[in-house]
């Protein structure tokens, strides 16, 4: 399952403006670009915003769509997650293995649509296209209200939008949806060949992308 909020990885040129900005989702485009065998991808567009301009109710909706897919185990929230815990490493691994775990069955491709079956979708991972600016923010939001998913939740974008050149968005794509059938059940950043946990991702601005934070 991928859930599109916008940011910088699908930013296109106005040409009326002369300025790229988020309009629409163009993650259909970029999946087009990629060979992915024996693997359904589901979307849900939910929003199409910089992250800079994000604010804390759209934080929240992504959070309650991201809930209704990965869990915790056990369906509940809170205390239920805690009582989970035990079980949610290895559910979440089982549920993440093998080449199709960004694929999920049965859920439509809008918000509206995608969200009511969730349940019943047996989605295997979650990935999270956003703006990079407050993707840490995000992130910490769905450790700290999922800390035992069910599946791994994969985070990612881009610095420069998929229709420029040399832009890093194919490429962080492409290894956001390979990495949900590496990783085990938790909240990562993956961008730039590398798979990092929440808690304590940020954005090293000087670096050009990002890293633990007791690394810097």
């Amino acid at each position: 399952m991928i859930i599109t909020t916008g940011g910088t990885i699908e930013k296109t040129y106005d040409e009326r403006t002369g300025e790229l900005a988020n309009r629409r989702s163009i993650v259909r485009r970029m999946l087009r670009r990629l060979r992915l065998e024996e693997t359904e991808v589901n979307i849900i567009e939910l929003m199409s915003k910089d992250s800079l301009v994000m604010t804390a109710e759209d934080r929240e909706q992504i959070l309650s769509v991201v809930q209704t897919f990965a869990g915790p185990v056990g369906g509940g929230t809170g205390a239920a997650a805690e009582t989970g815990a035990a079980a949610g490493a290895g559910a979440g691994s089982a549920a993440g293995a093998g080449a199709g775990a960004a694929a999920s069955a049965g859920a439509g491709a809008g918000a509206g649509a995608g969200v009511a079956p969730a349940r019943s979708s047996g989605a295997s991972a979650v990935v999270i296209l956003h703006g990079t600016d407050t993707l840490q923010v995000t992130g910490e939001l769905l450790q700290q209200k999922i800390p035992h998913p069910r599946i791994p939740i994969v985070l990612s974008g881009a610095l420069r939008p998929f229709e420029m050149k040399h832009s890093d968005a194919l490429q962080n794509l492409n290894e956001a949806l390979f990495a949900t059938g590496l990783l085990p059940a938790g909240v990562y950043c993956v961008a730039h060949g590398r798979a990092l946990s929440f808690p304590g991702v940020v954005k090293d601005r000087d670096r050009g992308t990002f890293v633990k934070l007791e690394d810097i």
